[in-house]
């Protein structure tokens, strides 16, 4: 099979030296991202306590954006983190393009480090326990549901389409009726405020901890601690359905004071 890559060509492999530079590379742009996206919470939470209808929209917008940026940024960290991933097993995960595929060949990674499987081998019911399997396929519906909507939302706003977002229009154009109007995104981009962004910044969070310790603390983290894992990021879960974003804005609504 061609590879693409000429016979002659020699890749270089990283040194340790230089895996630990790409690695503070990583944290330092986690860092700055994650400030950022405190800050602009912070400029949200303004615009609301002062009714400022326009700064909401722009700031909510930003907010949303941020967190696939967030999402991506944490990606990265994750995979670099000191003892988690081997040069090939980042390999598997960059070798996708999309990033809620990424996160979900991470997790698979952290699983099988967890049980000592080889990166070929299968996770089925045959091969592990019914908790642990189940536990991997909840843990799969988590980025499906969660991961994936936030990264398609960020790309939606990046490209500039903050009220009418459109089906995918980043391939060939052949006319006009290229652009047509992406209504579960519409749906998705109203749904979307300070209360349910920081819900799900939580949310991710807490699922890439529960990967990190799947592949670097396995002799620690047994089965009782996924079971709490479980009840955490489920706890997060309930609080983002029962969010009342009208009841939360009418009590921020009015209390911002601008410094004398």
């Amino acid at each position: 099979m061609n590879s693409g890559i000429p016979a002659s060509a020699v890749i270089p492999v990283a040194t340790p030296e230089y895996i630990e530079k790409v690695k503070c590379y990583h944290d330092e742009n986690f860092a700055a991202v994650n400030s950022a996206l405190g800050n602009i919470e912070k400029q949200l939470r303004k615009s609301l306590s002062k009714n400022d209808e326009s700064g909401e929209l722009t700031f909510t917008r930003l907010y949303t954006m941020m967190l696939g940026v967030w999402c991506e940024a944490r990606l990265h960290k994750l995979l670099y983190e000191k003892g988690v991933f081997s040069e090939d097993e980042r390999h598997f995960v960059y070798s996708v393009s999309s990033l809620g595929e990424r996160w979900q060949r991470a997790l698979e990674l952290g699983l099988k480090k967890h049980l000592g499987f080889k990166i070929g081998d299968e996770i089925s019911k045959k091969t592990v326990k019914f908790s642990i399997f189940n536990l991997y396929e909840e843990i799969r519906e988590w980025i499906s549901e969660h991961f994936a909507p936030a990264i398609t939302l960020r790309n939606k706003i990046a490209h500039g389409q903050w009220i009418k977002p459109f089906t995918n229009t980043q391939g060939e154009w052949l006319n006009t009726k290229n652009f047509s109007i992406c209504g579960s995104s519409i749906a998705s981009l109203k749904n979307e405020n300070v209360l349910t962004t920081t819900i799900k910044v939580q949310l991710i969070k807490e699922i890439s901890v529960t990967i990190n310790n799947l592949a670097v603390d396995s002799h620690v983290y047994k089965a009782e601690n996924f079971d709490e894992r479980y009840g955490v990021v489920s706890s997060i879960i309930e609080k983002l359905a029962s969010a009342d974003y009208p009841a939360f804005k009418q009590s921020i609504s009015g209390t911002f004071k601008p410094p004398a």
